[in-house]
């Protein structure tokens, strides 16, 4: 007796079981037969890198070739990293004025550094357009870590995220948000502060 090979339908999403967020530059196959062997495409999506096909939608069984047996249809899950954007700010640079300074996507607003007036240092850092994740240009501008370096031993606060020290004097915050307000125990001078964006 012949013997016919099942052919099932293919189902493309987003890990969570949310719909496809990108875009495929061919058609991708619809079916597959069992005991074949296909190769998934590539979806692209803008300002993301796409990290794989999972076959199962909490992203734990990656599965870029379909192969061997399946008793149903089958669903796979894309799983997208999205792009991150250092900016290193040089605030001895002549855009820094005092008060605001702008780098790209990050405005660094108010006293920074040392004050003989204040007994605190604050740092509100905030992207140009604080408009959440996504705005309607595709830009993305969401603050998701922070490193600061300050000159001397300080214990600092954030109004969200969390903040962890390495070497007493470099502090890291990682969170997400438009825009963050740092605040330090003491008087200090800050060194060194990078923003990093998810675009």
């Amino acid at each position: 007796y012949a013997k016919w090979a099942l052919i099932l339908d293919i189902f493309y999403y987003d890990i969570g079981e949310e719909l496809l967020s990108g875009e495929f530059e061919v058609t991708p196959p619809s079916q597959y037969i069992n005991g074949t062997e296909l190769d998934l495409p590539i979806p692209v999506k803008e300002n993301y890198v796409f990290a794989g096909w999972y076959i199962d939608p909490n992203g734990e069984e990656s599965m870029n070739t379909l192969c061997g047996e399946f008793d149903s249809d089958i669903y796979v899950y894309a799983k997208w990293d999205q792009v991150i954007v250092p900016y290193e700010i040089d605030l001895e640079s002549d855009s820094w004025n005092g008060n605001n300074y702008t780098n790209g996507h990050v405005t660094v607003i108010s006293p920074i550094g040392y004050n003989s007036s204040h007994q605190m240092i604050h740092v509100k850092l905030q992207t140009t357009e604080p408009t959440g994740i996504y705005n309607d240009d595709g830009d993305i501008s969401n603050i998701i870590r922070i490193e600061i370096r300050l000159s001397r031993t300080a214990t600092l606060t954030a109004d969200s995220g969390t903040f962890t020290s390495e070497d007493n004097i470099t502090w890291i915050w990682v969170g997400s948000a438009d825009s963050v307000e740092i605040f330090t125990s003491r008087m200090c001078n800050v060194e060194y502060l990078r923003v990093d964006l998810a675009y």
